[in-house]
């Protein structure tokens, strides 16, 4: 309830609630006001007087922090309002309680007082195209491609049409809330949830350096929950049963997957000059792309190695490189399927140009170069050889 003086009218108006309802009498004197203003409040219950003493200062104390209470199911929450550094008024809402809310309040004003938060009117889909777009130098196409999926399947539906300032944290748990689901539900695995979180954070976090934002939503929310279980692996009994089982054509690759421990990409891009049958030895310095078009492409963690093979393997590589020299290239005396000499007579009777077959073991060679068969889609390598005596080496 309240008496105010109204100069528009020259009268004294009284405000009060009744029934739920908004009300107001004007008189023509502030003793008349006054003493209407004591019959409406001498009708009204003590407890809901003292209710509308405590709501009025709260208010009055609230309206100066610029922190509101709101209710929810789950009880009073609070939310802040300040402005961004180009004066429109911004919004955040889920606070516990109004001291947690001031502090936030404080400190974001701070931040846009000394330049470190800017404004952006980018929807969080826009943002996202450009962190994609920045990290393109340094990573690999396979690394770019799966950040891709994970925004196309997962965090595009839900954020991409959100203003990169309204994704807070209670956005963020209600989308892991929605994943959690669909794992219980046996449609997602938890680890590849935990994947498209990690590159909402990654995005996120971008946001914060570049100053759009103030914090990182998802600091305070938890990844879900991975059951670790032990690896299952081939035992030695299995893998008699495991090469039977291949069709002819795929059980040299199957042995090589068995006998080298490498990724399916990573034997696909083996070529003879990595492999030195005399020693025993297998070099894994690239894998398959994923497109056609992608070729080779480094391996995961661009990382190469050297892989110790044993007699058995051995024997059936070799036997591998006599078949293929026999059959010749399948299409046309170009096709890169075909062995290079120097392969082809490290694979036969032994030969003074042996050593220009065998790879290099340490460092990597910028002359090296895998010409892609647009017919087999398989390569061969073109390593300069060197002239005994010489430093440079020629072609």
């Amino acid at each position: 309830m309240s008496v105010q003086f109204d100069r528009a009218r020259d009268r004294w108006t009284v405000r009060w609630r009744e029934g739920g309802r908004q009300r107001a009498r004007r008189f023509a004197d502030e003793a008349s006001a006054l003493g209407f203003e004591t019959e409406v409040a001498a009708r009204r219950p003590p407890e809901a007087v003292e209710r509308g003493r405590v709501a009025r200062l709260e208010a009055r104390v609230v309206d100066k922090g610029g922190v509101y209470p709101y209710e929810t199911a789950a009880g009073t929450r609070w939310r802040i309002v300040y402005r961004l550094s180009d004066g429109v008024s911004t919004t955040r809402r889920g606070f516990e309680s109004r001291s947690a809310a001031a502090a936030t309040r404080r400190r974001a004003i701070e931040q846009v007082r000394r330049g470190e938060v800017r404004a952006c009117r980018a929807t969080f889909g826009e943002f996202w195209a450009q962190v994609l777009e920045a990290k393109r130098p340094y990573v690999t196409e396979g690394t770019l491609l799966d950040y891709a999926a994970q925004g196309r399947k997962r965090l595009l539906p839900t954020f991409g049409a959100l203003k990169l300032a309204a994704v807070d944290e209670d956005r963020v748990r209600a989308w892991l809330a929605g994943m959690a689901r669909m794992v219980a539900a046996g449609e997602l695995s938890a680890k590849t949830v935990n994947n498209s979180r990690t590159c909402l954070s990654m995005t996120l976090n971008e946001a914060v350096r570049r100053g759009h934002l103030s914090h990182n939503p998802c600091r305070y929310v938890p990844e879900l929950l991975v059951e670790r279980v032990e690896l299952d692996y081939l035992r030695l009994d299995e893998i008699d049963c495991y090469l039977d089982a291949c069709v002819d054509h795929y059980r040299a690759l199957a042995e090589f997957l068995i006998g080298t421990g490498a990724r399916i990409s990573e034997a696909l891009a083996v070529r003879w000059p990595d492999v030195d049958l005399d020693a025993g030895v297998a070099r894994i310095s690239r894998q398959r792309g994923r497109t056609a078009e992608d070729g080779s492409v480094p391996t995961k963690g661009k990382r190469f190695r050297s892989v110790q093979i044993g007699p058995r393997l051995a024997a059936t590589l070799r036997e591998v490189r006599i078949e293929r020299l026999r059959s010749g290239p399948p299409t046309g005396a170009g096709c890169s399927s075909a062995l290079p000499r120097s392969a082809a007579r490290t694979a036969g009777a032994p030969s003074r140009c042996r050593r220009a077959a065998r790879p290099r073991t340490t460092g990597t060679s910028g002359r090296c170069r895998m010409p892609a068969c647009t017919t087999c889609r398989c390569t061969r390598c073109v390593t300069p050889r060197r002239r005994r005596g010489s430093r440079r080496a020629i072609r």
